[in-house]
């Protein structure tokens, strides 16, 4: 399977084919203000290193998303929503870098909340390989890149492959991405600076969830009840947000001591293993340090003949289902001399020991913790590329780091 070759029907054209709307009335997306601005030349808060507070604008930022949206309805993702959102027999998720790690949260809300099926695929590899096309699937185009080669070539073979039902996710500096899709739910630009692209990616997990309650909603999986529930606690994201200011100078102090490290690794269980994978390509390409994610479960199949007193290992540990294994896997790092980094809810039971450090997020919050926990692991990797004297701003290369998924 090839993509579009020289002279064959263009993307645009495509689309056009399967679409309602004339050439001349492509269907609108819907665009979210995802900002609340300071007051006219006032600078952001900035951090110990001068640069601006991540949080701090984060969480307006969160607050301006969500002002409008008081209730679950299709049309949050545009004008043909309501006819196809509710046909979809399944769901294919194309992204790369870390917008990956978010389909692999939304995975989880979609199946758990709508009991619709979801693939996920690498944009750089669907494209190339050939594979099995659902034409009852929605296909869902995740990206916080300004490098949309491979995203933009696996829509366009979705299309060709019979799949017209395409929706991307993404701010509205990506108008080449947002006009090469059906739907869209398109967030206004976010100003290019420290942690852009966590701004970006909480952001677009707050996209994914509202496409699963969505999708849960017109199956009839959802109650009214449900979804105010769900609203309320959408709603209260940007208090939580606020809260995870407090939680810098402790993240700061951890950074200075994983400065010095050159491998590092990353455990989660369940949703919170992307949270985890997440966090080590952050670690990787912000603060350039060697880190791999697994899941805490497979620790006993290979990874834990990594673990040494000279390899840090943070963790990410909501208070779930999970929690109580999730700290038999920890005992078992802590026997073998392993040094802990905890990131955990407060209503989880993980003891603070030697060889263990924990620091307290917050209460669980459900299904939107991963959304919560991705914000620290962010930070970790800024202070600790800030400790390592990398730059993060400023010059092409290290923007495609910030920038990268």
């Amino acid at each position: 399977m090839t993509v579009q070759a020289a002279g064959s029907p263009s993307l645009q054209s495509l689309l056009r084919g399967h679409s309602d709307a004339a050439p001349e009335q492509r269907p609108r997306t819907t665009m979210y203000r995802t900002t609340r601005t300071c007051a006219a030349g006032a600078a952001p808060p900035a951090d110990s290193g001068g640069r601006p507070s991540a949080l701090d604008s984060l969480a307006p930022a969160v607050a301006g998303m969500l002002d409008r949206i008081r209730a679950v309805t299709p049309e949050l993702f545009g004008d043909h929503a309501r006819r196809i959102l509710p046909t979809a027999e399944a769901v294919l998720i194309l992204a790369c870098g870390g917008s990956y790690h978010l389909a692999l949260v939304a995975k989880g809300w979609i199946e758990s909340l709508a009991a619709v099926p979801v693939n996920i695929e690498l944009a750089s590899e669907f494209r190339y390989r050939e594979s099995v096309a659902n034409p009852g699937s929605v296909v869902v185009a995740l990206s916080r890149s300004r490098d949309l080669d491979d995203v933009l070539g696996a829509i366009e073979l979705a299309v060709r492959m019979g799949m017209p039902n395409t929706l991307g996710i993404c701010d509205s500096s990506n108008q080449t991405l947002a006009s090469a899709c059906r739907l869209g739910f398109t967030m206004n630009a976010i100003p290019d600076g420290a942690m852009t692209s966590a701004r970006t990616g909480t952001m677009q997990l707050i996209a994914l969830f509202l496409l699963a309650l969505v999708l849960a909603r017109s199956r009839r999986a959802l109650t009214a009840q449900q979804e105010q529930s769900h609203l309320q606690a959408l709603h209260e994201l940007p208090e939580v947000v606020a809260e995870a200011v407090t939680l810098t100078s402790g993240i700061q102090a951890w950074a200075e001591r994983l400065a010095s490290s050159d491998d590092m690794l990353f455990l989660g269980r369940g949703m919170h293993y992307p949270v985890a994978q997440e966090g080590a390509l952050n670690m990787k390409e912000i603060a350039r340090v060697h880190a791999e994610a697994f899941s805490a479960g497979e620790l006993k199949h290979g990874p834990l003949a990594l673990v040494s007193a000279d390899i840090p290992v943070v963790v990410t540990a909501p208070g779930d289902r999970l929690a109580e294994k999730l700290n038999s896997n920890l005992q078992e790092v802590s026997s073998r001399n392993g040094k802990l980094f905890v990131f955990a809810d407060t209503d989880c039971n993980v003891p603070a020991n030697l060889g263990i450090e924990v620091m307290r997020v917050g209460r669980h919050r459900g299904l939107l913790t991963p959304i919560v926990h991705t914000i620290p692991m962010q930070l970790l990797a800024r202070y600790t590329a800030l400790e390592r004297r990398c730059r993060i701003e400023g010059t092409r290369d290290t923007a495609c780091a910030i920038e990268a998924g």
